[in-house]
């Protein structure tokens, strides 16, 4: 020893420090928010206001999926009303997510796989561009991809030290109240606890561990069913279905991530780590994730962009794949090289496997002219570098087009007023009207509408097949929004907005006689230039006029 401190650990601070930096900023560059989120605030803002857990005032139907998430907003709101809801999820999202990465660090001393595994396992998910992406997307899913890695690693913990098995429980019930799928990772965990800790302590570990879950889940469960009327949030019948197609949809949803993310550059060492090792927690976490991936198959996938449902277990997956890639660098490279030689190909593999996570996102912001694609509804390309605008994701235009047109209604259309409109999020965010969410998440009639399409569920995107033209025409809405709420540059004419119709309840409608005799189209000028100039809508006739045509 000659005297000189350990400068090992402050060096992995700072690097531990720049990768959370790193992820910060990745977020922020990403800078993606989608629509459905907005669904989540205008839950959020009712409860806030004391009318209960409602979409439309007076409707009690269960049309999001993120109670947790939903209340917290909500008591933010409740707090300081004035507060954009939208920036706070952003806030929120973010947060979870360095406290994912954080929960990683700590987690690989725990199980002694030393600095190297949580730092590199941190790396992979701040880079990760679907972590980036929904950790400000303003939906609960950093969220809920914390409480599940929290309360899975405490587990993995509590089979080394024999602690933190109630924190478990309470970890994976906040998962569950925070999305319905926690519950599938809550039972998979208490068979694994059954299982392994039989033989030791019988059954007591597995009655504790199930005893924290269940003292948070049921009264909740119980008060949700009451309060709505159903065993399963209203969502759930919108979307989940089963058939051939389906579950092709899922089978696709999941390859394609692994072939956007560069799964292959990794697979093979996890195959050999898992083949030739013997740890716990490596099994465990495995097991999990197998069991996530086919159940996201059996769901049919997600309609939305960037992978959502496997952020949910990204920490998972990309700290066995750290662990996998440190112990073969170990095993089988470092003692068959040089230093240089062995310095220099895990620069290379490393930065190859994290340029593969981050390329989805980080390049239409870096290279737009690589990602540029033509959206034919709207008539833009995104990202389009500033050439007629400097929207780089279509998601982010479209709420502030919804956004214009909701609060035009908030502002022109009678009190009492109700609009139909395809989507459900910042169209209904920005007024106080009710709205009839033509895809159902919000609507039980529609939500247990027949599946669409000619081979059933799983034909057409994922969470976009449900619609009852009629069912919406019954309603008598005031308004009725079509061609995906048309804020555009140009007025739209009948023969224009025929061809811009898009989902089962537009086609219905417009196929329905007494639709046209009933509404009349108009086109409002917004602004003199710009992406938002004219709004085109379905407006009900007086009762004079339908009844003369």
């Amino acid at each position: 020893m000659d005297g000189r401190p350990d400068r090992k650990p402050a060096l992995v601070t700072a690097a531990q420090l720049v990768i959370l930096a790193a992820s910060a900023a990745h977020i922020c560059i990403v800078g993606y928010r989608v629509d459905d989120g907005f669904i989540s605030f205008r839950y959020a803002d009712h409860l806030a206001q004391g009318h209960g857990l409602v979409y439309n005032v007076g409707e009690r139907v269960e049309g999001y999926t993120n109670f947790l998430w939903v209340v917290l907003l909500a008591a933010v709101k409740w707090a300081a009303p004035g507060v954009a809801l939208s920036l706070v999820a952003q806030i929120a999202g973010t947060a979870a997510t360095l406290l994912t990465i954080i929960l990683i660090f700590r987690f690989s001393a725990a199980v002694s796989q030393g600095y190297a595994v949580g730092l590199l396992a941190g790396a992979f998910v701040a880079a990760n561009s679907s972590v980036a992406a929904w950790s400000g997307s303003g939906l609960e899913t950093s969220l809920f991809m914390l409480f599940v890695f929290a309360g899975t690693a405490c587990y993995a913990s509590y089979r080394r030290t024999g602690r933190h098995l109630l924190w478990s429980g309470g970890l994976l019930a906040l998962a569950a109240l925070t999305r319905p799928d926690g519950v599938l990772l809550f039972a998979a965990t208490a068979a694994a606890v059954a299982l392994l800790e039989f033989r030791r302590d019988g059954l007591q570990p597995a009655i504790r561990f199930a005893a924290a879950f269940l003292a948070i889940f049921v009264p909740y469960f119980v008060a949700r069913s009451i309060y709505f009327g159903d065993l399963f949030p209203n969502t759930a019948y919108a979307k989940v279905g089963f058939g051939v197609s389906q579950l092709t949809r899922g089978a696709r949803y999941v390859w394609s991530y692994v072939v956007q993310y560069g799964v292959p550059l990794w697979i093979a060492p996890v195959l050999l780590y898992l083949w030739r090792s013997r740890e716990d927690w490596l099994w465990y976490f495995s097991g999990l994730i197998a069991l996530y991936l086919s159940y996201i198959v059996y769901v049919g996938g997600d309609g939305l962009a960037f992978h959502r449902f496997i952020v949910h277990v990204a920490p998972l997956i990309y700290f066995v794949a750290a662990a996998a890639l440190v112990d073969v660098y170990r095993r089988d490279i470092a003692p068959r090289t040089s230093g240089g030689v062995r310095a220099g190909v895990g620069a290379v593999a490393i930065a190859a496997m994290l340029a593969f996570s981050a390329r989805t996102a980080l390049t239409p912001v870096v290279q737009p002219e690589r990602a540029r694609w033509f959206e034919p509804q709207s008539g833009l390309w995104f990202p389009n570098a500033g050439r007629d605008h400097t929207y780089v994701w279509f998601d982010t235009y479209f709420i502030d087009r919804l956004a214009i047109a909701s609060r035009y209604l908030q502002e022109h259309a009678p009190r009492g007023s109700v609009v139909a409109a395809t989507p459900a999020g910042a169209i209904g965010y920005y007024m106080d009207h009710d709205v009839i969410d033509m895809l159902g998440l919000t609507d039980k009639h529609i939500a247990r509408a027949p599946d669409t399409g000619q081979n059933g569920r799983g034909s057409g995107r994922a969470g976009h097949e449900k619609g009852d033209g009629a069912y919406v025409l019954s309603r008598a809405p005031d308004y009725i929004l079509m061609g995906n709420v048309a804020v555009l540059p140009v007025p739209l004419d009948e023969g224009s907005m025929g061809k811009k119709l898009v989902l089962k309840s537009e086609h219905e409608l417009w196929a329905l006689p007494a639709f046209h005799a009933r509404y009349e189209l108009v086109s409002v000028r917004l602004a003199d230039e710009g992406l938002f100039q004219y709004f085109t809508f379905f407006r009900k006739k007086p009762p004079a006029a339908a009844s003369v045509r």
